[in-house]
């Protein structure tokens, strides 16, 4: 690797979101309901969402906020997008 490429690196971890106390609060079985509203934020910014988007996705098809919290997904395929919302829509559909 050439000096300039290690370079890049450096600047591209600099720039690059720090998430060690989301991936901590990951490692440590939380869920995101005992999470206060800061941590909440930083969790969706990791994932992100929009937090008031998720958090109404999440109470129409479960009714509450209590579940664990995740690892990142890979991105979806386009295809995985628009299955995953088909899906969504019905279980919105179904919840009315």
């Amino acid at each position: 690797m050439t000096q300039l490429e290690r370079r890049i690196k450096q600047l591209e971890a600099a720039i690059r979101p720090n998430y060690a106390g989301v991936v901590e609060l990951i490692r440590s079985g939380c869920f995101y309901d005992e999470l206060t509203d800061g941590e909440r934020d930083e969790y969706c910014r990791y994932h992100e969402v929009d937090r008031g988007a998720a958090e109404a996705i999440e109470l129409c098809v479960n009714g509450n906020l209590h579940f664990p919290l995740k690892t990142k997904e890979r991105p979806l395929t386009p295809d995985e997008f628009v299955e995953r919302v088909l899906w969504v829509e019905q279980m919105i559909k179904n919840n009315d």
